[in-house]
């Protein structure tokens, strides 16, 4: 089969959208590393296909922006006066205003966590204060 025949099935369009069976891709790919037209018609289609993308957006409803600031629970930014310049980006505040509650017990577990890192820590120092004696004694002999 001819190069140009070949590129003219669309083909590469499918490998380059991804719907390109597995044999398609895999001869594709091979097609791609043995010829240099192949690799070239594939960057273009690339190019095409992005500046097709980016010239034809498309855009998410209006309401969309709001929704999600609704479901987050999060107070949209007050307009601004003229007078002052636009700020760069937003500042949401969480509303919600919700609390976590801890129970006695982990609070207990926590204090007692604390206290045995203290009473290690003292622990610890007074026990290398005590090697440290003990091994300038052993040198002083």
């Amino acid at each position: 089969m001819n190069l140009h025949d070949y590129i003219a099935t669309g083909i590469l369009e499918k490998y380059v959208l991804g719907l390109a069976s597995p044999r398609e891709v895999t001869e594709v790919e091979h097609l791609r590393r043995l010829s240099p037209e192949i690799r070239t018609e594939l960057t273009e289609i690339e190019k095409r296909m992005e500046h097709m993308l980016m010239d034809t957006p498309v855009h998410p409803p209006a309401m969309a922006f709001h929704q999600i600031v609704q479901r987050l629970d999060w107070e949209e930014p007050a307009q601004q006066e003229s007078s002052s310049p636009p700020l760069e980006k937003p500042m949401y505040t969480l509303l919600s205003g919700k609390t976590m509650t801890i129970s006695i017990w982990w609070r207990c577990a926590f204090v007692a966590v604390v206290m045995l890192a203290i009473v290690m820590a003292v622990a610890a120092l007074y026990f290398y204060q005590r090697a440290h004696a003990l091994e300038q004694m052993l040198w002083q002999r």
